[in-house]
């Protein structure tokens, strides 16, 4: 739900943000999203996020009933010091920051790189950004359920082969 939220709102954002810009002006743009932070998104926060299950009589996920809290990473048997020690862990660092610091490195930039080098208006670039937002909603469900039908791994190199090909 939270990525769904948030790809929706990588739709929607845009061009609202956009059209008050039009209209108002960069300053009413940004009023407009602090106010939405403070009365929308914070409440909300404030409402869902919680900080432990043991106050609603519940355990943490994949805890047994009989079994306490551990604050360990017990996955297959390896503590954290020996999955940091793994050649796998360190390639996915290596991935998964690459992967950021190029998706990034655009994605705030992408207004400035639209107008200069493209000669595109503001309300075409918001365009490209809702449409970009809405294709990571399709992409998460769509990546979502290939895991459950094929393995990581398959997914994984699926993944990395569509974005450089993009």
């Amino acid at each position: 739900l939270a990525a769904g939220a948030q790809a929706v709102g990588s739709f929607l954002v845009p061009i609202l943000t956009q059209k008050i810009i039009a209209q108002s002006g960069w300053s009413a743009a940004l009023l407009a999203l602090a106010a939405f932070e403070l009365l929308i998104c914070l409440p909300i926060v404030a409402l869902l996020v919680k900080d432990s299950p043991a106050p609603y009589g519940l355990i943490p996920d994949g805890d047994e009933p009989t079994q306490a809290a551990s604050t360990k990473c017990d996955i297959a048997g390896m503590d954290t010091r020996n999955i940091v020690s793994t050649a796998t862990f360190w390639k996915l660092v290596v991935c998964f920051a690459i992967m950021g610091l190029s998706l990034y490195a655009i994605a705030a930039n992408i207004a400035f790189i639209l107008t200069k080098t493209a000669g595109m208006s503001l309300a075409d670039i918001a365009t490209i950004q809702a449409v970009s937002g809405i294709s990571v909603l399709f992409g998460r469900v769509g990546f979502g359920f290939l895991l459950d039908k094929l393995q990581a791994r398959t997914v994984g190199i699926l993944t990395m082969a569509l974005a450089a090909a993009c």
